[in-house]
């Protein structure tokens, strides 16, 4: 069977989970959100997660949302659970959906030993000295945009030596007097 390219109209549109197929009609994110509401903790705790996923997918599909699948609601729940669980170890989450549902989801996603373990990781990950964060390697200057071929390929040849010893495991003073950094 064929399948019909991109531009036919027999293509369905890629789902918004932020965005209302039409005014009136909660968005399919609204949808997971009373649904996790209701049933949160059924999903958490069970290990045979499909029948509840099917019961999401039915839903959703009377509420105007179709070709959807159980793997697609699925991923969209770790997403969320993985984006709620970096923001609140103190990391940056790019999830929009994670962001401006987070105060709600938190608690539907972790128990409460859970949350309280993320709580520790970040007021850990606050004490930590911020240079101690900062990962080691070599810091260059911007390259000045006026460097004729010549320059940048000297550069990129002895930034690849390096590389090529590090990886092989010779530790950073070594390869800092066999190649050093000419830091103008």
């Amino acid at each position: 069977m064929r399948r019909p390219k991109r531009s036919t109209p027999h293509t369905t549109p890629r789902l918004r989970w932020m965005e209302s197929a039409s005014p009136g009609v909660p968005t399919p994110m609204d949808l997971v959100m009373s649904w996790l509401e209701r049933n949160g903790e059924a999903f958490r705790t069970s290990k045979r997660k499909i029948d509840l996923l099917e019961q999401l997918g039915e839903e959703m599909a009377t509420n105007g949302i179709y070709g959807l699948t159980i793997s697609s609601i699925r991923s969209q729940i770790y997403r969320l659970k993985s984006g709620v669980r970096k923001r609140a170890e103190g990391n940056k989450c790019s999830s929009a959906e994670a962001n401006h549902y987070f105060d709600r989801l938190l608690p539907l996603m972790f128990t409460e030993e859970e949350r309280a373990n993320m709580r520790d990781h970040k007021s850990d990950a606050e004490d930590q000295d911020p240079e101690a964060r900062q990962r080691p390697g070599a810091i260059l200057k911007p390259i000045c945009p006026v460097l004729d071929t010549t320059e940048i390929r000297r550069r990129f040849e002895l930034l690849s030596a390096r590389q090529g010893l590090k990886q092989q495991g010779v530790d950073p003073e070594t390869i800092d007097s066999l190649l050093p950094l000419h830091l103008e």
